[in-house]
């Protein structure tokens, strides 16, 4: 005797999806992201700051850049606005601040 009988069904009034929880805030790098990225080029400040920390990546769209050294801040701002083909752009050393402790 055969059965007909598919299986039970199970209705939870929920809707099917196939995403995993553990992706939830999950935001994937797109190809926009890396072409809106520039290296940023810290111009001034200490004389004695190293050059790994004088060039950060960062979004063509921020205006400063803050790198911690010493116990403070080297504060750099944007020198104009980075062409569409621009790789690199220019910071400028506009001040310091000490971390408060």
């Amino acid at each position: 005797m055969e059965s007909t009988d598919s299986g039970p069904a199970m209705r939870t009034g929920q809707p099917a999806t196939d995403l995993d929880d553990r992706t939830e805030g999950f935001r994937p790098v797109l190809s926009q992201d890396i072409i809106d990225d520039v290296d940023a080029i810290l111009e001034g400040g200490p004389a004695d700051l190293p050059l790994e920390l004088r060039v950060h990546r960062t979004s063509r769209t921020t205006d400063k850049v803050k790198v911690p050294y010493y116990g403070g801040y080297e504060h750099f701002e944007r020198v104009g606005t980075p062409a569409a083909d621009d790789r690199s752009t220019v910071y400028r050393w506009i001040g310091r601040t000490r971390i408060a402790e």
